[in-house]
């Protein structure tokens, strides 16, 4: 989505703020929009990073993480290490809404390509240092498909 675009679709929402980091190609998009009488404060954004605080907002609650995971697993390294810092600097209970583009098990994953054990193991151990807990999902097992006739892979 272009700048042009979110300013279009934040009007025709009548929301009361929002914070947007563009894609690059495509992926790596991410905003946040928010109700006119919230108090939102950009903490800091990068590449698939909006960092927000929510004063009075949602009590007992430090802020609000929008984390996009780099696609190319080899690149997911760097971010990881960048969600290692926020769990050391930032004392308090965060809210993460990411997308990481990983799996922590096989058995999230149905199709070729299960993905490297090694990668799932690394993914473990950043999700366990963060001390990051996971919400239940209720709905449809697979939440993303790459709409393939053969060779389909889906992801919970």
């Amino acid at each position: 989505m272009t700048a042009v675009q979110m300013g279009r679709l934040v009007q025709r929402l009548g929301v009361g703020g929002v914070f947007y980091v563009p894609r690059e190609g495509f992926s790596g998009g991410l905003c946040i929009l928010w109700k006119p009488s919230s108090l939102v404060v950009l903490l800091s954004s990068s590449w698939g990073i909006l960092k927000l605080g929510l004063p009075f907002l949602i009590p007992l609650l430090h802020g609000l993480l929008g984390f996009y995971d780099h696609p190319d697993p080899t690149r997911r390294i760097h971010s990881w290490e960048l969600l290692r810092h926020f769990s050391e600097v930032d004392i308090g209970p965060w809210l993460c809404c990411p997308d990481f583009n990983e799996i922590l098990s096989v058995d999230k994953k149905s199709g070729p390509c299960l993905g490297s054990v090694g990668q799932i193991e690394d993914f473990q151990r950043v999700i366990d240092a963060c001390n990051l807990l996971s919400f239940d999902f209720v709905g449809h097992p697979f939440t993303w498909t790459n709409n393939r006739k053969d060779n389909a892979i889906v992801q919970a």
